[in-house]
């Protein structure tokens, strides 16, 4: 954790991993973007929703819970619609059906520029590409002019 944290010090999202990625995320540019794109929101009360699909029609949004275990941890529990109220109110008490996430931010340079980012702790970049975060292919970075309220 000490080195995770020691990475990036300065980095303008590190408030995302030290506490909950709170705020409207979206594939970062010149991520494959301009094909696919990505856009996750946490809000506040520990749900959220994660919008893929090509870049002129997003799918239906799938909805998801959330905690923030620790800096750079988080547990998701994806919410699907087939799913009755009460076999969700089993499956959300088993902490086995919870993913869990390890991140970090870093920065990702290419023609477009440089730009900060979420990822995977596990997805790096030359070794994986490209450098994803959760259930996407994609790093993520906060939507421009959707700055959360912290």
């Amino acid at each position: 954790m000490a080195e995770r944290m020691a990475k990036s010090k300065t980095h303008p999202y590190l408030w995302a991993v030290i506490g909950p990625p709170i705020g409207h995320w979206q594939s970062a540019s010149g991520t494959f973007e301009a094909v696919m794109q990505s856009h996750f929101i946490f809000n506040q009360d520990g749900t959220g929703e994660l919008w893929q699909g090509n870049t002129f029609d997003l799918d239906s949004p799938l909805p998801f819970k959330w905690r923030h275990l620790s800096p750079g941890e988080l547990r998701i529990f994806v919410l699907y619609p087939d799913i009755s109220d009460t076999e969700l109110a089993a499956e959300i008490e088993d902490e086995s059906n919870w993913e869990s996430i390890s991140y970090t931010t870093d920065t990702i340079h290419n023609d477009l520029g440089s730009t900060p980012v979420l990822r995977d702790i596990e997805s790096t970049f030359p070794d994986t590409f490209p450098i994803s975060f959760w259930a996407t292919h994609f790093a993520i970075t906060l939507k421009p002019g959707k700055v959360p309220s912290r």
